[in-house]
């Protein structure tokens, strides 16, 4: 019944070949065919591998990529930031009218948003 879920071990024969090379093993899988590369076909993207064919595409993928973390980590600045002044602004409020307990924590909210936003500040390449 699980028969399907127990592999055999890898043998000589059962290694992936390249795809356009069927006498060369196989190094790696292209990022966007997902087709096997030998050392002949494939080209290294910094960020994984691609074939001759698929290189720009890969190149592209991976600069989208990589621009979509820092837009993520400037987004996240820019919410820490905002709720930070938020918090601080409304304990102040809150203290200058009642003097209460909860305007201190208001404050210490806003200090903790304050600290978030400095550990995800943009950072200059």
């Amino acid at each position: 019944m699980v028969r399907w879920l127990i592999q055999k071990p890898m043998e000589k024969g059962n290694l992936m070949r390249c795809f356009r090379h069927q006498d060369a093993e196989s190094v790696g899988i292209c990022k966007n065919c997902q087709k096997g590369l030998c050392h002949e076909c494939s080209v290294d993207c910094d960020n994984g591998l691609a074939c001759k064919q698929c290189e720009t595409r890969v190149r592209v993928l991976n600069q989208f990529l990589d621009n979509s973390v820092h837009r993520k980590a400037n987004t996240h600045f820019i919410s820490s930031l905002l709720s930070g002044a938020f918090f601080v602004i409304f304990g102040i409020a809150i203290w200058h009218y009642y003097m209460d307990v909860f305007a201190v924590i208001f404050i210490l909210f806003g200090g903790c948003f304050f600290f978030n936003a400095y550990r995800f500040r943009p950072v200059k390449k």
